[in-house]
């Protein structure tokens, strides 16, 4: 494998967040947050097929996976409605945990939030991940295009 997955950790206010990394550091960053309840894991199938040209950077949030619990009485789960990144939602039609117009909530809550919603379940990074890594892939491309 030309560029493997590396484990590691970062302290982050006193916390101890794990998460995986690969790829040329001097390529374009991608940041792969996962969904609730999970972890970083979800995205292995992702960083074998992207990392011979992107770098790559999937964290555990707190309390997920490998990173630090923090006390929910002093910690609060939040993101900077200020400053949006670029945002690619890729959502299974057919996982039955989540209501359908959920994927679409970040539209409204994101400018410029692309959404796609594939013919997958829960796993869908398990069951299409040729798919979602094309469509990563052009969502990369689009975001490199915006920014000459």
């Amino acid at each position: 494998m030309e560029n493997p997955t590396a484990y590691r950790t970062v302290r982050v206010d006193g916390l101890s967040i794990f998460y995986r990394e690969a790829g040329p550091k001097d390529a374009p960053t991608l940041l792969l947050l996962h969904g609730l309840p999970s972890s970083s894991r979800m995205f292995e199938p992702l960083l074998s097929r992207l990392s011979s040209r992107d770098h790559l950077v999937a964290p555990g949030y707190p309390g997920f996976g490998h990173s630090d619990w923090p006390d929910s009485k002093s910690f609060a789960y939040t993101f900077d409605r200020d400053r949006q990144p670029r945002l690619l939602v890729i959502w299974g039609k057919y996982d039955l945990s989540f209501d359908p117009s959920e994927p679409f909530a970040y539209a409204r809550g994101v400018r410029d939030a692309e959404v796609h919603v594939l013919q997958a379940g829960h796993f869908a990074l398990d069951t299409a991940a040729d798919e979602i890594a094309v469509l990563v892939r052009n969502f990369l491309g689009s975001v490199q295009e915006a920014q000459r």
